[in-house]
């Protein structure tokens, strides 16, 4: 499946990220993976859908914007997955 991204967020703080994401039908996993500009991975988690997750995010600076790809991880049901939620890059 492809990746689709999240608006920006702007890191504040030397904390884990969050990933909150809005329970709805369906079972699939989402992997979460935040990116600085250039799409180079700081961190990220796979999460379940109704579900709340940190990480740790490498070689991240406090100031800069990152954005979160999220894709789904595995075939559980098939089909297309919408995925609504909210995240932080300095949040958890």
């Amino acid at each position: 499946m492809a990746e689709k991204f999240a608006p920006y967020s702007l890191r504040k703080s030397n904390t884990r990220g969050v990933v909150n994401l809005s329970n709805d039908s369906g079972s699939a996993w989402i992997t979460a993976t935040m990116k600085n500009s250039d799409g180079v991975y700081i961190g990220g988690t796979t999460v379940q859908r109704g579900k709340r997750a940190t990480f740790s995010a490498v070689n991240c600076k406090v100031g800069y914007k990152y954005k979160l790809g999220l894709r789904k991880t595995n075939n559980t049901g098939g089909g297309k997955v919408t995925i609504k939620g909210s995240w932080s890059a300095s949040g958890g």
